[in-house]
């Protein structure tokens, strides 16, 4: 597998989310160019597609989701879907073990907004086994997971690790029926 950059932090996710047996990653955001190396820009389906899991890669731009079809057409479980995040969220019928917020670049218009309403949207398809994993949190600002991580918190969240990119789980003694916006 080439280097897909940011590894230290999806390998720690890949680790607990192997852990705790989880079947579905939803990534909001799909790779955007080839571009080997610990820099590597928009590579996490890689990490997600090695561990063999079904891994649905979403991006509202035609020309990532057909790279990205082309890079993974010999991965079976990664199925790539042209549409917006949050309105591939809204419409999505299954658990979401893994949700990854990486789309909208920080500095672009309302893209901590955008982040929040994917979470949101995102929200009934988790359970008390889900992760959340958000890209680019580096700064004062939090970046990406600026609105997202202190909404995750308020709904009973916590954070496994935070630096690059932060890892949310729900504790182990959550009461599952707290959140009624979440699936058993």
């Amino acid at each position: 597998m080439p280097l897909y950059g940011r590894e230290q932090w999806f390998d720690r996710a890949r680790k607990i989310f192997l852990e705790k047996k989880g079947e579905t990653i939803v990534e909001i955001g799909s790779i955007r160019k080839i571009k080997w190396g610990r820099d590597g820009d928009g590579h996490s389906t890689f990490a997600w597609a090695e561990i063999g899991k079904k891994v649905y890669s979403v991006d509202i731009d035609p020309k990532a989701t057909e790279l990205t079809k082309t890079l993974f057409a010999q991965y079976p479980n990664v199925i790539v879907v042209c549409q917006d995040g949050i309105e591939f969220l809204n419409q999505f019928q299954e658990k979401i073990d893994l949700l990854y917020l990486d789309a909208w670049d920080v500095g672009t218009p309302q893209y901590q907004e955008n982040h929040l309403l994917a979470y949101e949207a995102a929200k009934p398809h988790l359970h008390s086994n889900s992760l959340i994993l958000i890209d680019d949190v580096a700064g004062e600002t939090l970046g990406k997971g600026g609105l997202v991580i202190p909404a995750a918190i308020k709904d009973g969240w916590r954070i496994i690790f935070q630096e690059y990119q932060c890892l949310l789980e729900l504790p182990m003694n959550f009461p599952e029926g707290r959140k009624p916006t979440m699936v058993d």
